[in-house]
């Protein structure tokens, strides 16, 4: 690797940003390849970057390269200087590599080899410049034979696919599990519903091990990135994670297994804890590449640096974990994030929202900007008001904090049913349509025959006929299971009329 000092030099510079990278490690060694790019300014040379995401199959390591293309402008052969850069998420180079003096004919390729990381960042490491999953490259390129006049500038995107799912399963009669039961579950893709993994949950040896084993439907699917996690909800519905895989699948209708750290004798043991009605809830969140979604050349300049050119490196997404942000970052992120640092730090909070075991200070700007009951609150005489203290003695204390936090950032995190639950019926409350329109979604997107019953008693009392349709429809569509199960029996015992309704559809034309 050799050192060149092009910093007062007029060359070209291509950033690439390269979203849900994690995604894009292709199994069968293919590279990953970025739009291709015109230089204007170096006789109109034709190029591309390519990575190849496990070089030599090694996990995480990173080869880049810079291609010259056949069938571009320009002489049969150009001297240039070039320099690749890795960015993080707060735009520091986390690596790079510099090659000078490089003599580069049509359909040649200049590698930068397996990529050196400075500051001691070790490769199994990646995370501290992939901020959401995004790598992002920058090149560097100088003409050796002449100087430039001016500065060209371009960013280029390309973004893969991922469809994430997540959906409880219920193991019924979990306490007759025994060693030769096996129980499958089969995820299909929301976006064409096509097979894509099978799962099958059973248990081994004397200690009561669960594991379950992870199968590609077929061999397109083997050859994409997949990954999942897996968790126990107890009866609070408080998720327990107990196992995670990123599986490699080395041959069609084979997977690895994956062991949870729950076993069945530590479930039985704490049942009161994990088990309602003998009732296992594994609740399973997947993710896997849906290929290449988007390319595109976003921008080129010559001459001068626009805002949104001089951030490329930056984009517009959540910073990474221990990572400082610089003082040129702006936007909605950085707006966001300061109103939240507002919140947590309590600073000009002007309003409390007082539960039974908490109080949430706030701002009454912000709550009547995003909640028509809240604005009315303010706007009247209400004992509320001159008191500057709200009391929501119907929501639970995390409810009312979720609710902040969706207020100020416009962020829902970590949410499970009995969490989406209770958002549903404060966003309900407080006529905020978005944030209940998520948690909807999250609902509909988390039936199962465990919670159907109740998801369906929660869209009558709230009037919501897009998720009462989708349950009635869910319902339905899994009513040998339901219509025999204790969370049926109740809903006829406490809703009969909600329950007939929801039966009679099965007889309408």
């Amino acid at each position: 690797m050799a050192s060149n000092d092009n910093s007062e030099r007029k060359g070209f510079t291509i950033t690439w940003i390269i979203e849900n990278f994690k995604y894009s490690k292709y199994r069968n060694g293919d590279r990953l390849e970025s739009p291709t790019f015109v230089v204007d300014t170096m006789e109109k040379t034709k190029w591309f970057l390519y990575v190849f995401p496990r070089f030599f199959n090694i996990e995480d390591d990173l080869s880049l390269g810079l291609v010259r293309m056949l069938d571009c402008k320009g002489p049969r052969s150009i001297k240039i200087d070039c320099k690749c850069e890795l960015l993080t998420a707060d735009g520091w180079i986390a690596g790079e590599y510099n090659l000078i003096k490089q003599r580069v004919f049509k359909k040649d390729c200049v590698s930068f080899g397996s990529f050196p990381l400075k500051y001691g960042i070790p490769a199994d490491e990646l995370e501290y410049f992939l901020p959401n999953g995004t790598l992002t490259v920058r090149c560097k390129m100088w003409k050796c034979s002449e100087e430039i006049k001016n500065d060209g500038y371009c960013t280029a995107r390309t973004r893969t696919g991922v469809e994430k799912k997540s959906s409880i399963w219920s193991v019924r009669n979990f306490s007759t599990l025994g060693i030769r039961n096996e129980l499958t579950n089969r995820i299909n893709s929301t976006l064409n519903d096509k097979p894509i993994v099978t799962l099958k949950f059973s248990m081994t040896g004397e200690d009561g091990t669960l594991q379950v084993s992870i199968i590609p439907y077929d061999i397109e699917v083997s050859s994409r990135t997949f990954s999942i996690k897996f968790s126990v909800l107890d009866i609070n519905g408080e998720a327990v994670t107990c196992g995670e895989s990123e599986p490699v699948f080395k041959y069609f209708l084979e997977g690895p297994e994956c062991s949870l750290t729950l076993t069945k004798k530590e479930i039985m043991r704490n049942k009161s804890q994990y088990l309602r009605d003998d009732v296992l809830r594994l609740l399973y969140e997947c993710n896997f590449s849906t290929g290449l979604v988007y390319e595109e050349i976003e921008n080129t300049n010559y001459g001068w640096i626009p805002p949104q050119t001089a951030n490329a490196c930056l984009p517009d997404l959540k910073l990474a974990e221990n990572t400082t942000p610089t003082t040129n970052q702006s936007g909605p992120t950085l707006m966001k994030r300061d109103i939240e640092l507002m919140l947590n730090e309590n600073v000009l909070c002007d309003v409390k929202l007082r539960t039974g075991a908490e109080t949430f200070p706030a701002h009454w700007f912000i709550l009547s900007a995003r909640s028509p009951v809240f604005r009315a609150m303010f706007q009247s005489d209400m004992k509320e008001k001159a008191q500057d203290c709200i009391h929501i003695e119907d929501v639970d204390a995390d409810t009312v904090r979720r609710l902040l936090l969706y207020m100020y950032t416009d962020a829902c995190e970590d949410l499970q049913w009995e969490s989406a639950s209770q958002l549903y019926a404060a966003a309900d409350k407080y006529q905020i349509l978005s944030l209940k329109d998520e948690c909807s979604s999250f609902l509909k997107a988390n039936l199962d025959a465990a919670n159907a019953c109740e998801a369906l008693m929660i869209a009558d009392l709230h009037r919501d006929e897009h998720l009462k349709s989708a349950t009635s429809e869910f319902i339905l569509k899994h009513d040998k299971e339901i219509f025999k199960s204790d969370e049926w029996k109740r809903l006829i015992q406490t809703n009969g009329q909600l329950a007939f309704q929801t039966m009679l559809l099965k007889y309408e034309d």
